[in-house]
């Protein structure tokens, strides 16, 4: 059925989140830039659709986080597709400055486009993104030492056991160093994970691991793990490894 009209633009969705140290850690992480989409609700067009937006909200633009995908608050649909986005990195800090948010507003649009829908045109004319902080009151001391880990498939039975050794990485912040991830023996087997010590919980971004015999591909969590440093120490999350296929992997850590 042939798209009827009117031809509109707007946020795919209205709000998101993310940790602030979600790209922390330079080169070394590997997790993509946060994208926002925008899309057309028309027919594919035979010339390139113009988008402005502008930024506002308790975040400062520079201070946490930086807009990659351009710079004139301009973006461009190309001609035969439907959907823009803007790029943009969080920006780390150890304060204590709680939730900001970025608030996303399309300002206008060419080629006889209306912005948004509804009887006030206002539903999908904006995007909330939060910050949430990640710099609340926990000794990362706690986490130091060897942790027993029982690992299983989440597709399959069986379980393996093995020993983790994690080191508090005061360079850099809220930022711990697993060594022994996946069960690889030696230093290629050293991941790094970034903790929110506000909502007990931690990723290990996207990075390189190696083994013994050279590379082991990329590890990464799926979603965030949780922890409890202050009951004696747990640590449960979900990953994968490259080497190991697509398989999800399943821990539960506890502190020795």
């Amino acid at each position: 059925m042939a798209f009827e009209g009117p031809n509109q633009v707007r946020f795919t969705e209205t709000e998101g989140q993310e940790v602030e140290n979600f790209h922390a850690g330079g080169e070394a992480n590997l997790n993509e830039p946060i994208e926002v989409s925008i899309h057309l609700l028309s027919a594919l067009q035979n010339q390139e659709v113009r988008i402005t937006y502008s930024l506002a909200g308790t975040a400062e633009e520079g201070v946490d986080f930086a807009i990659l995908s351009d710079e004139s608050r301009e973006l461009v649909v190309p001609a035969g597709e439907n959907f823009a986005t803007i790029a943009f990195d969080l920006i780390n800090n150890n304060e204590q400055d709680g939730d900001r948010d970025i608030v996303f507003k399309i300002e206008s649009v060419d080629n006889n486009f209306s912005i948004s829908s509804g009887p006030s045109s206002v539903i999908g004319r904006t995007y909330r993104f939060t910050i949430t902080d990640d710099d609340c009151l926990q000794n990362l001391k706690l986490f130091e030492g060897s942790w027993d880990v029982t690992e299983e498939a989440a597709t399959s039975e069986g379980q393996s056991n093995y020993e983790v050794t994690i080191t508090p990485d005061f360079n850099n912040n809220n930022r711990i160093l697993i060594r022994g991830f996946g069960g690889i023996e030696g230093l290629g087997g050293t991941v790094f994970a970034y903790l929110d010590l506000c909502r007990n919980e931690f990723i290990v971004p996207e990075q390189v691991v190696g083994n013994v015999e050279g590379l082991a591909g990329n590890a990464r969590t799926i979603n965030k793990g949780t922890f409890n440093i202050q009951d004696g120490g747990t640590m449960s999350f979900t990953y994968t490894l490259d080497e190991f296929g697509g398989t999800e992997w399943n821990v539960n850590a506890t502190k020795q």
